[in-house]
């Protein structure tokens, strides 16, 4: 990322790409499934309301990573509704986020 924002317009952060095209993430600190069912509308008002597109990529952070079932879930989301949504774990320890599921 090129520029990145903390706290900014409610969005927990937001990072713009080389490209021009910004990823808004929504940190969470649950179980990933309740993550996402918190997190995923909450993301999608910051990132389409009213009526623009403001982000490219909506990325839900949590602490653990995702199970087989929720792996399944998130790419139904995005095939179903076409919703440009992901989530990525949070390793504390090592300063990591794992790859987008």
């Amino acid at each position: 990322y090129e520029k990145v924002c903390i706290e900014k317009g409610r969005v927990d952060i937001k990072a713009k790409t080389k490209a021009g095209k910004w990823h808004f993430f929504e940190i969470k600190t649950d179980n990933p499934k309740i993550c996402i069912r918190t997190a995923l509308g909450q993301i999608m008002e910051y990132a389409y309301w009213p009526d623009i597109e403001r982000a490219e990529r909506l990325i839900i952070v949590g602490n653990d990573i995702l199970d087989f079932e929720t792996k399944r879930y998130m790419e139904y989301i995005r095939g179903r509704f076409g919703i440009p949504v992901y989530y990525r774990s949070l390793d504390i320890n090592k300063q990591t986020l794992s790859k987008d599921y």
